[in-house]
């Protein structure tokens, strides 16, 4: 009988990768005395030790690291062969992981994500909101919604649509300014610096700087909607919002394309075809919303 089992070599790959007992938990979903216990009959099992116990942490042995280099090879041929099976599955029935930034997901979306679990309600949808780009390849997610000018080479989709943004105050901040002055105005942004040039005429325009940094577009709707100053939102959100006005035109920033994706090995799979073409078809609906060129009929 083999001494390697898969499932111990994946809890032994997780504790290298997160380089600590409690990250290694986090990434299997369990306790990490689960971890510890399973790593420890698993060195058992093998006579050797794979890590070396300090007091500040863990490091691999010359056995561990020649393990793990293994281990990274049957991952990848796991996941191919996993992603290859999926991707001929002809069932309208099973999980789909779909990935994208909570921003997109808001408003109109989730109307169509109920449509698609009442016209399909053996595919369950599992959304993993998230700024950051998860690994297709490696099945983290099946379908993934980025907002990019630049999608990964390695995946295959559409540009499905275009987000516009526009600035956003409050009713309230508004009423307290003597006129309305971007380029003097609070800002609410991402980073420490707002580029506002799109709506100004001026020098200072390309370099206002923010004076609440928030790094969620949903907590800068919220702050705007507070009265704490004017955030650029996209149109999709500022718009459908009674607490907020608009201040400017709508400006589609090609850096806003927003792209549905999926693995090559995926495409074919009946379950994510019909997701990416249920979506595909609602942002399309939804275009003119996006664009911040009419406000959305009731849903």
């Amino acid at each position: 009988m083999s001494k390697v089992d898969w499932e111990d070599l994946k809890f032994f790959k997780a504790l290298a990768d997160a380089g600590s007992l409690r990250r290694a938990g986090d990434a299997m979903g369990v306790h990490p005395s689960t971890v510890t216990r399973r790593v420890e009959h698993f060195e058992r099992r093998l006579g050797v030790h794979l890590f070396n116990r300090h007091p500040t942490g863990l490091t691999l042995t010359d056995a561990g690291r020649e393990l793990l280099e293994s281990a990274d090879r049957v991952e990848v041929e796991i996941q191919d062969v996993e992603r290859r099976l999926a991707g001929r599955d002809d069932s309208l029935a099973g999980e789909i992981r779909v990935t994208l930034p909570d921003v997109v997901a808001s408003g109109f979306l989730m109307h169509d994500l109920r449509r698609f679990n009442e016209r399909y309600p053996a595919v369950r949808v599992d959304i993993i909101p998230s700024y950051e780009a998860l690994d297709i390849s490696r099945r983290e997610a099946d379908v993934a919604i980025r907002v990019t000018s630049n999608p990964p080479e390695q995946l295959v989709g559409r540009r499905i649509a275009r987000s516009a943004s526009a600035p956003y105050a409050s009713l309230d901040y508004i009423a307290g300014l003597d006129e309305i002055d971007l380029a003097r105005c609070d800002w609410i942004a991402w980073d420490d610096v707002v580029d506002i040039t799109p709506w100004v005429e001026s020098p200072e325009a390309s370099h206002v700087r923010a004076r609440t940094r928030l790094r969620s577009i949903l907590l800068q709707l919220e702050a705007a909607r507070a009265g704490m100053g004017v955030a650029l939102l996209p149109c999709s959100l500022g718009d459908r919002d009674p607490q907020l006005r608009r201040l400017g035109e709508p400006w589609q920033n090609p850096d806003h394309d927003i792209w549905i994706l999926t693995h090559p090995d995926l495409r074919s799979s009946a379950r994510v075809r019909a997701f990416m073409e249920h979506m595909t078809e609602a942002f399309r609906r939804n275009q003119p919303l996006l664009e911040g060129k009419t406000l959305p009929a009731a849903a």
